[in-house]
């Protein structure tokens, strides 16, 4: 990069960083959905030695932390001082997340006893990673597209200056660790097809999927994408061999083994079941799990909740777009403190004009590695959209998807549209184009910051 572009670079985290420290400061404590469980789970990790050695009990950690907490929000409106969490809830899966563990065992490390100190730091925390996903959008857009570093501007700049992520970012949350290990997944596979994968650089992806694997569920849609890479992978190298039918027939006859295990063996189908949450079918069969297996499988939900006849099917359903768009730009508190529609309407607009510029996006683009690239990134943003929205639709149709939650998907979105905006307008009028875009959503950010965030949690008039 020229020195033009690392000034560039360096202006986005500074400004990334100094929003996100004004989100710290705006956002009280649990001003953001489940924060306060976020960090209960991460102080149990913290003292989870000296619960083990019988020192302390999980019960006193909690309650120390809700006791401080409910102290430090008196004033403040009920939606933030709801979803306390209760003295001894201590969901296990939760404390052994990779998030938690991170920030329990620094905090321990740090001899941090406070808990609203704890609270802080672990903010601070969280704000350093929304950095790393930052600088990692960047350098994936400039692996694809050196010669375009306008393409890389808009890219990060639409990450670093979307006000929700920063404001995830400046809380207690896993989705913040979430966001920057499938950054950093996106970033190596660009990378990689790059370079040209030989089995040595694809062995780190195995890596990738144990880890994705472990972090959120929200993560878990980028292990078929890593599947489909695979293939793709192998089929150019098998191209114009001779036993490459022998190859693929192999391949035909793993895949149907693995699916006749999931599906019919039960140790295999109890591990997936845990894993996923939920059966394919219900059984009652010796050996399933009589727990997991009596509830409705994914195909009995398919069957029982796509109901295309009923109005209320496609009203749930609007109602859950219309949510998820508002919450992914900005939607603040427990999902209750939006903008106003005007500016929804402009940032609908400006997603309009990235996907206006792709009929324009020329051949070569699109050719070679690059476009495989592409299209694995698509691949990944529609996998997630699919994972959410059909999560939402079949396993809890009374609740509505956030936008927060596509959040592991923010590089391959931002720069897909990235690529169509600049694609759009003439040579000339680019550097223009792109200042007025992110200039939008800068508008929208301090809008949402100051006369939104700000009077609703501090009931000011401005």
């Amino acid at each position: 990069m020229n020195g033009r572009a690392w000034l560039a670079l360096g202006l986005l985290l500074a400004v990334f960083l100094a929003r996100a420290w004004l989100y710290a400061s705006i956002l009280p404590l649990n001003g953001m959905p489940d924060e306060v469980e976020h960090l209960a789970q991460v102080r149990l990790a913290q003292y989870w030695p000296e619960i083990q050695a019988g020192r302390t009990d999980e019960k006193r950690v909690a309650g120390e932390l809700v006791a401080r907490f409910r102290e430090a929000a008196a004033g403040f409106p009920e939606t933030v001082v709801r979803g306390t969490v209760p003295a001894g809830t201590t969901p296990t899966a939760d404390r052994l997340s990779l998030y938690n563990r991170l920030l329990g065992g620094g905090l321990r490390l740090l001899g941090v006893a406070d808990p609203l100190r704890a609270w802080y730091l672990c903010r601070w925390a969280s704000i350093l990673l929304g950095l790393a996903t930052l600088a990692l959008a960047w350098g994936t857009a400039m692996i694809l597209f050196p010669d375009r570093p306008l393409v890389a501007l808009l890219a990060a700049g639409l990450i670093g200056l979307l006000p929700q992520f920063a404001a995830v970012a400046a809380t207690v949350n896993p989705d913040n660790l979430a966001s920057l290990a499938a950054a950093a997944f996106f970033c190596y596979l660009a990378w990689l097809l790059k370079a040209g994968p030989g089995w040595r650089g694809c062995l780190p992806l195995l890596l990738f999927a144990v880890l994705l694997l472990v972090l959120k569920k929200t993560t878990h849609f980028l292990l078929p994408l890593l599947l489909l890479g695979g293939l793709w992978g192998l089929k150019v190298r098998l191209a114009g061999r001779k036993r490459a039918w022998a190859v693929w027939l192999l391949v035909l006859l793993a895949a149907a083994g693995a699916v006749g295990l999931i599906l019919f063996w039960p140790p295999a189908a109890n591990r997936v079941v845990r894993l996923i949450g939920i059966p394919f079918y219900r059984t009652w069969q010796p050996g399933f799990d009589p727990v997991l297996f009596r509830q409705p499988g994914i195909f009995n939900v398919l069957a029982q909740e796509i109901r295309l006849a009923d109005p209320g099917f496609w009203l749930h359903l609007k109602t859950l777009i219309g949510l998820f768009f508002k919450s992914f730009w900005a939607y603040f508190g427990y999902l209750d403190v939006p903008l106003d529609w005007w500016w929804y309407a402009g940032l609908a607009l400006l997603l309009a004009l990235g996907a206006a510029g792709w009929p324009r996006v020329r051949g070569e683009t699109l050719a070679g590695w690059r476009g495989r690239c592409l299209v694995l990134f698509l691949a990944g943003l529609i996998l997630s959209l699919a994972f959410i929205f059909l999560r939402q639709v079949l396993f809890f149709p009374g609740s509505l998807a956030q936008g927060r939650h596509a959040f592991p998907v923010l590089v391959p979105l931002a720069l897909l549209w990235a690529l169509g905006f600049e694609t759009l307008w003439p040579a000339r009028l680019r550097p223009w184009a792109a200042g007025l875009g992110l200039g939008f959503v800068w508008l929208t950010d301090l809008n949402a910051m100051w006369t939104v965030a700000l009077p609703w949690f501090y009931r000011l008039h401005l």
